[in-house]
């Protein structure tokens, strides 16, 4: 088994000849990770790639992130669709990177065979694609496709973490892939902030996600749980998204990871947050983000009885931003939870100390376990014993 890897060369690669000068001596057969990614590669190059990755028997990890700097739009589909014809059939691949490519609506249908074909993918990073709610919904539904032609044969899914972060999904898209999310009950991870999802499309989200009762990381962060100018004291779970992902909350009971930061929370919102949590149904939930959230008085009071009453007995990372009626971290309530978490190797983090690459962390390290988990006629039982 071995890699190979032309990671962030900034190589143009257009020919066949150019890409057969850094192939030709490689061991095809041998290969399990393949990473060309920071390149720019055109359309002949791509069908000399998709030829080559149906020599790669053992492929388990492929990154083509980063593959069409410099490159016309037009030349986008056919390459893309080259090399995802190449790896559709790889049976053994477990992990596919196709972000921060310009897939948008002009070469979303290039990548449908991909997701509709292939049976053994685990990670699927599609992060900054810049989809837009049409190619958004193309994708989601090809999932969910997939997904019904798994159920049709009586064999589960394999797909265990979606990571769709910062490609304008909106609104508009946001009921396909609650579809999509709903009809992969085994999803362990689902990563989509930033995507200009508001209120009531996120509302639908939560209710997707309902049915993903494995779900350890959930990253909606920078999304809209309240539109302004709506009705604040509104808690009907069909149009209110905090109550959505508060009454979801049972439903998680393998949560590890939840970040709800910049959505827009009210105190309203944080109390329904606080308040399921509290029931106890979140026993392995180790990092809770709520930057930019609001709360009133009886949060961290909250908070602190279900650490007492051993209710949240694996937190050790509260994430918050400090503003004005939120009393500092180090005194009253808040300095006995900080207290508890720090015992925990963690604490109460304020803006002013927040470190993204902590949050980076977690999702990397859930997704290796994933992808190195070995093979099993149950995933789910394969990865039980792994922790973020």
């Amino acid at each position: 088994m071995s890699t190979f890897s032309l990671r962030d060369r900034k190589l143009i690669l257009s020919s066949a000849d150019d890409i057969h000068s850094h192939t030709h001596s490689v061991d095809l057969a041998n290969i399990t990770t393949f990473c060309i990614d920071g390149n720019s590669i055109g359309v002949e190059a791509g069908l000399v790639l998709r030829e080559l990755l149906n020599s790669m028997p053992i492929l388990k990890s492929a990154n083509f992130s980063n593959i069409f700097s410099r490159r016309q739009k037009e030349e986008i589909p056919e390459t893309l669709a080259a090399i995802c014809h190449g790896l559709k059939s790889r049976s053994t691949l477990c992990d596919l990177d196709l972000s921060d490519n310009a897939i948008g609506v002009l070469a979303v249908e290039s990548i449908v065979p991909f997701l509709l074909g292939n049976r053994s993918l685990r990670v699927l990073k599609i992060n900054n694609v810049g989809f837009g709610p049409a190619a958004g919904t193309i994708a989601a539904k090809a999932l969910h496709l997939s997904a019904l032609i798994n159920s049709m044969h009586q064999r589960p899914s394999n797909l265990r973490a979606i990571i769709c972060g910062r490609s304008r999904l909106q609104d508009e898209s946001a009921a396909a892939w609650s579809e999509a999310f709903a009809s992969y009950p085994n999803l362990v991870a689902v990563h989509i902030p930033q995507n200009g999802i508001k209120e009531l499309g996120l509302t639908a989200i939560a209710h997707g996600l309902r049915n993903c009762r494995s779900l350890r990381y959930i990253n909606v962060a920078d999304n809209t749980s309240r539109e302004e100018g709506l009705d604040t004291t509104r808690t009907d779970p069909d149009v209110d998204a905090t109550t959505a992902f508060a009454n979801g909350l049972s439903s998680w009971k393998e949560l590890e990871y939840l970040n709800l930061s910049d959505c827009c929370l009210t105190k309203a919102g944080t109390t329904q947050i606080i308040a399921a949590l509290a029931l106890g149904n979140n026993v392995k939930l180790n990092a809770l983000l709520l930057e930019n959230a609001y709360f009133d008085e009886s949060f961290g009071a909250s908070l602190l009885q279900a650490l007492r009453a051993g209710h949240l007995p694996s937190l050790a990372v509260l994430k918050i931003s400090e503003h004005e009626g939120l009393e500092d971290v180090e005194t009253g309530v808040w300095s006995e939870i900080n207290t508890i978490l720090r015992g925990r190797q963690g604490g109460v983090v304020s803006e002013r100390d927040i470190d993204d690459d902590d949050d980076t962390r977690y999702l990397d390290d859930l997704v290796s376990a994933l992808i190195d988990a070995p093979e099993s006629d149950s995933l789910a039982d394969a990865i039980a014993g792994l922790s973020v």
